[in-house]
């Protein structure tokens, strides 16, 4: 059974009083990583209100991680290191989105990961510690919870086990990408 957690009225009202919170801030034209951050923050808000029910059946594995962190983000008043995590939790939501699902449904996940992967250095070391995470530990963490399940024991769902093997197929792909073999045996 789903938890219920963006569709729950309680989170949207968190959810839509930080994007009022975030479109009242002051904006000055430049383009800046503050400026481009919030705007993909903005975008991932959005999103998590207009499609409730498909985040809330995508993404279980990070709701019951970081549910309840990223509802007191919702709550922190708006700062650098609080947008900085609160952008970490929405791209942890997103990349779990991404690696289970073949449709590309929402199309700034490609938009936040890029962010997050070329502008990695430009966050504080929490936030920062929180994109390698999600990049080099989660699909494992997701894959070992997986293997570790009733279903799996038991072998029930074949489609389920299927699907999920193809997305094992994709994570190591992935991987292969951002993280090419170093065959100049030069330390990485």
């Amino acid at each position: 059974m789903n938890t219920v957690f963006f569709s729950n009225p309680d989170n949207q009202y968190l959810i839509s009083n930080k994007l009022r919170e975030l479109n009242a801030m002051d904006t000055d034209g430049e383009i800046s990583f503050s400026k481009e951050r919030d705007y993909l923050v903005m975008g991932a808000l959005q999103l998590f209100l207009k499609h409730a029910a498909i985040w809330d059946e995508r993404v279980q594995f990070n709701i019951q991680l970081i549910g309840e962190t990223f509802i007191r983000e919702l709550k922190t008043p708006v700062n650098e290191e609080n947008l900085n995590l609160l952008f970490t939790s929405c791209f942890r939501f997103f990349m779990e989105n991404h690696i289970f699902h073949k449709d590309n449904l929402f199309q700034l996940t490609e938009a936040i990961k890029q962010f997050a992967i070329c502008r990695q250095d430009e966050f504080d070391e929490r936030s920062s510690s929180q994109i390698t995470y999600t990049l080099k530990e989660m699909p494992l963490t997701m894959i070992r919870e997986i293997l570790s399940s009733d279903n799996a024991k038991e072998g029930a769902n074949k489609q389920v086990m299927s699907s999920q093997a193809d997305s094992l197929i994709k994570i190591s792909r992935i991987w292969a990408d951002f993280f090419p073999a170093n065959t100049s045996n030069q330390p990485i």
